[in-house]
């Protein structure tokens, strides 16, 4: 009945993911740690969380994925699924996930659009489970300090 854990990130127009990388400790049952997926789109064009992703690969763990941004379509959207086979038990165990953010075009003020969605249970009660989503923005400029 449980469910993946989902991190997914889309940027303002003018931005692009550059690279992202991940790692963590949990619970592992499975062999495949890790799903990432990625669009491509203008630069230019406004984005929301979207059901439909272009690529997708499986990763382990402590890995790396540079991002080609070199056409004229963008990695302006991204996901990395954490599977429902691995789970976050203990407090030591954690998810980590790590963009980079870099600029295309438009100085101005940005912002790095996230949404979690994450399975919780409560082992004693079979009744007390609830999938949870967390959505925030985060802020950031660019241009000349003067």
């Amino acid at each position: 009945m449980s469910q993946d854990t989902v991190l997914e990130a889309y940027t303002d127009p003018g931005d692009v993911f550059r690279y992202q990388q991940w790692d963590g400790s949990w619970q592992n049952s499975s062999s495949i740690n890790l799903g990432l997926s990625w669009s491509y789109s203008l630069p230019g064009t406004g984005l929301s969380f979207s059901p439909t992703y272009t690529n997708t690969t499986q990763y382990t763990s402590k890995t790396l994925k540079n991002f080609d941004n070199s056409g004229t379509n963008k990695v302006r959207q991204t996901k990395v699924q954490l599977s429902k086979n691995n789970i976050l038990k203990t407090p030591s165990h954690t998810f980590d996930v790590n963009f980079s953010v870099g600029h295309y075009s438009t100085n101005a003020q940005k912002k790095l659009n996230l949404k979690w969605t994450y399975y919780v249970w409560n082992a004693q009660s079979i009744y007390s489970s609830a999938v949870g989503q967390k959505t925030s923005n985060m802020y950031f400029s660019y241009g000349s300090s003067n």
